[in-house]
């Protein structure tokens, strides 16, 4: 262990935990096409044994390679200065204080010129496998098609409950199976019920205006997210917005704010009632941690 922390104390980028939750996003990321398809973007490494990583491995996933000596070395093609994501996992690391072959093989990275801190996978595959069998593979080499054609799963913005998506989504059948979905919230006005009759959906509509009174809205779409909140694991909730909830994110803050301070879905909106507030700036990712600061609030509240 000594050895361990010695080397990450030379490490220029250092090393950090990996939440599975943070490595399913990374791998799901996209605007209009696949983040994965940027060479720079995503770099993960499979320090298992080769007979391990050939009968399965995270979708995406090299196998780290070692010299003659056992020591590990960087993969052809692959330039650390420029990667924007480096992740590195074995069957079932859990801290980066352990002496595992994930640890080792991240410290090595990280001395190796890493741009960022090279992260490792809570848990290894063995967890990551469990919550997301569906990102597992055999398949070694992709070709642009193929990695163009990689399915676009939604955000997750709380582990196994809360998703962020859209009409794409909503409308995939396999993929609301894969993450075991029961509810939508569909804030897209434009868009009919996906399986009506087989999962629970609540409508809000938004208008395209920086005017649009949400907060009326909140407490009954907080009560949505409660009900279904019961078993998270079997109980998961895809949003699908348009474009126009961005707007969210301001005035959502602002009640969740009150939401917290007067531990009640009937006072916050009363005490944060008033001028409207221009997103501007808001982003999908600031939508998607709104969301998700606002389930966890409900579950703590329900605790």
């Amino acid at each position: 262990t000594a050895d361990v922390i010695a080397a990450m104390s030379l490490s220029p980028a250092g090393t950090a935990p990996c939440e599975p939750t943070e490595l399913y996003n990374i791998l799901t990321q996209c605007s209009q096409t696949p983040a994965v398809l940027d060479e720079t973007y995503l770099v993960l490494l499979d320090a298992r044994d080769r007979t391990e990583y050939d009968e399965s491995h995270i979708t995406l996933a090299r196998h780290a390679k070692k010299d003659e000596q056992g020591h590990y070395r960087v993969s052809f093609g692959v330039h650390l200065p420029s990667c924007l994501h480096c992740v590195v996992y074995d069957s079932n690391t859990v801290s980066v204080l352990e002496d595992t072959p994930a640890v080792r093989l991240a410290n090595y990275l990280a001395a190796s010129g890493s741009k960022n801190a090279v992260r490792i996978l809570k848990g290894g595959y063995e967890r990551f496998s469990g919550e997301y069998p569906f990102l597992r593979t055999q398949k070694i080499i992709y070709t642009p098609m193929e990695l163009e054609r990689l399915p676009l799963y939604p955000n997750e913005v709380v582990p196994l409950f809360l998703y962020l998506g859209d009409h794409r989504h909503a409308y995939n059948a396999a993929m609301n199976y894969d993450l075991r979905v029961h509810a939508h919230l569909n804030m897209a006005a434009e868009l009919s019920p996906a399986y009506p009759g087989k999962i629970a959906e609540m409508r809000t509509e938004v208008k395209d205006e920086s005017g649009t009174d949400l907060l009326a809205r909140f407490q009954e779409i907080f009560e949505f997210l409660g009900l279904f909140g019961q078993e998270p694991i079997h109980s998961s909730l895809l949003i699908y917005p348009g474009l126009p909830t961005q707007l969210c994110f301001p005035r959502g803050k602002a009640w969740l704010q009150g939401y917290r301070n007067s531990r009640s879905h009937t006072e916050a909106p009363k005490l944060l009632l008033g001028q409207p507030i221009n997103s501007g700036r808001a982003t999908v990712s600031d939508v998607a941690q709104l969301w998700g600061k606002i389930s966890q609030t409900i579950i703590e509240t329900k605790c």
